[in-house]
């Protein structure tokens, strides 16, 4: 992946903080955007065959409208108003299902914040 970014490694895995970031960056920025990694990376490729305005357009234009993006953001459990009631009055009670009421919560903060990025 390194050489699709143009980065050169010493040795395997060996990125700096700044490359590191860029790459946390970079794959939080197609997440928002719903870009998938295949456009994503083919156009990655062309980065040094176009100005950088047709670079960008091409690239912005893999992009999903907003409301497309914010509709493939769903937890499992949204809409599943059996587990939220629960979760809500009785969250202990969803262990002895095998779930964890805990890690629910979280996927749910989780989905709420990169919602709450993309609005």
């Amino acid at each position: 992946m390194a050489r699709k970014f143009g980065l050169t490694l010493e040795k395997s895995h060996d990125f700096s903080s700044e490359e590191s970031n860029l790459l946390k960056e970079f794959f939080a920025c197609m997440e928002m955007t719903s870009n998938d990694m295949t456009n994503t990376f083919r156009d990655l490729a062309l980065v040094n065959s176009m100005d950088n305005e047709a670079f960008i357009t091409r690239l912005v234009g893999h992009a999903a409208t907003k409301e497309i993006a914010l509709n493939r953001l769903r937890s499992k459990w949204e809409g599943n108003d059996q587990v939220l009631t629960i979760l809500k009055t009785r969250p202990q009670m969803l262990e002895q299902y095998g779930l964890n009421p805990v890690e629910i919560m979280k996927e749910l903060a989780q989905v709420k914040t990169k919602r709450t990025k993309i609005e």
